[in-house]
C-alpha cells in the first residue's frame, strides 16, 4: 500500500490505545511495536525522505520505581528508542510526537477521552462531574494534526521527539473554561483526592 501511493514523507497514526494494551499486550503490540517496525522498513525500502509518527505523553509517564504507568507508554518509549537506533544504522529522519489529552470531533475512545465526554454533556445541557481530579495538557485536534503537517514539511535533521505543547491545565481550570463558553453549564469536578497528572491516576484503572 505504501509502495502504490510512492509518498515522500510517511505520517505514521496507527495504534491501539490504553484500555486495548492492558485487555491484549499481545496483540496491541503487533500494532504499536511490529507496524511501527513495519512502517519504518518500508519508508526506507521505498526512499522515503522522513517519518513522522505518533509518540505519546505516556511514553514519559513513569511511577516513583521507573517503571512506565501503562503497557501503552512502555510500547510509545521503545518506539522513540527505535526511531534513534534506526536513524543511527540507516539515517531515516523522523520525529514522534507526543500528544496529551486531545479533544475535539471524533475523539470517543481512550483513557483520555473523559475531556469530550464532559464537552458533549455541556453541548447537551446536561449535568456532569469530571472523573478525578487532574492536571495535563489539553491540545485541540486540529491544532496536533497542522503540527503533524508542519513536521512533515520541515527537514528533520534526525531521529527527533517532542511534546505537543508545554500549557498545563488543571480540571479546575476546564470547567472555567466550559463556564465562560456556556455560561451557568453545571460542570463539576470530581469528589476529593489531589490533583496528579492525569497519567497517574486515571490510567491506574485500565491495570485492574
Amino acid at each position: 500500500m505504501v509502495g502504490e501511493a510512492g509518498p515522500e514523507v510517511v505520517i505514521h497514526l496507527a495504534a491501539l490505545l490504553i484500555p486495548s494494551c492492558w485487555d491484549d499486550p499481545a496483540a496491541a503490540a503487533q500494532v504499536n511495536v511490529v507496524g511501527h517496525i513495519n512502517m519504518f522498513e518500508a519508508a526506507r525500502r521505498l526512499g522515503v525522505r522522513q517519518v513522522v509518527y505518533a509518540s505519546s505523553l505516556a511514553a514519559r509517564i513513569r511511577n516513583a520505581d521507573g517503571a512506565h504507568t501503562t503497557i501503552y507508554g512502555t510500547f510509545k518509549d521503545w518506539n522513540e528508542t527505535f526511531a534513534a537506533t534506526y536513524f543511527a544504522k540507516y539515517g531515516l529522519p523522523s520525529i514522534g510526537l507526543r500528544p496529551a489529552i486531545v479533544y475535539g470531533p471524533g475523539r470517543e475512545a481512550g483513557a483520555t477521552a473523559f475531556v469530550n465526554q464532559a464537552i458533549t454533556a455541556v453541548a447537551a445541557g446536561e449535568d456532569h462531574q469530571l472523573p478525578l481530579r487532574w492536571q495535563s495538557r489539553l491540545e485541540y485536534v486540529e491544532q496536533v494534526a497542522g503540527l503533524f503537517q508542519r513536521c512533515a514539511e520541515a527537514e528533520i535533521p534526525g531521529a527527533l521527539a517532542s511534546d505537543v505543547s508545554a500549557t498545563l491545565t488543571t480540571d479546575d481550570d476546564f470547567i472555567a473554561a466550559l463556564g465562560r463558553v456556556v455560561p451557568g453549564c453545571r460542570v463539576t469536578r470530581a469528589a476529593g483526592g489531589p490533583v496528579k497528572a492525569v497519567a497517574e491516576e486515571i490510567l491506574a484503572a485500565y491495570r485492574n
